[in-house]
């Protein structure tokens, strides 16, 4: 079943494609412009690759957690939880048993 927030997510995704094809397209400007200026070509590509990996890739790394806000909210619940995470701290209840068995086998 599609519900809103899939569509809002779906709409987001293009937006965020859109803008990585953009930032990739764009260095080809900024590659003829540094090896006009008197950039060696390797140092102009290195310097292109930079640019595509701190604005495709670490800006998307940033803005992601906060746009698909919808996943972020099972991680969350999980770890207020505290049932779901692989090495719980609780040792009470079902979970002591787990905590205790891991120690022992370290």
């Amino acid at each position: 079943m599609i519900n809103e927030t899939m569509i809002v997510e779906f709409i987001w995704i293009i937006i965020l494609t859109i803008y990585t094809v953009s930032i990739t397209f764009l260095t080809k400007k900024t590659y003829d412009l540094m090896v006009n200026k008197g950039i060696k070509k390797k140092d102009a590509v290195y310097y292109n690759r930079k640019i595509v990996h701190i604005f495709a890739g670490g800006v998307i790394a940033l803005i992601v957690p906060i746009i698909f806000l919808f996943h972020l909210s099972f991680v969350l619940r999980s770890i207020y939880n505290n049932n779901h995470l692989p090495f719980s701290q609780k040792e009470e209840g079902e979970n002591a048993l787990l905590v205790s068995d891991r120690r022992q086998s370290k």
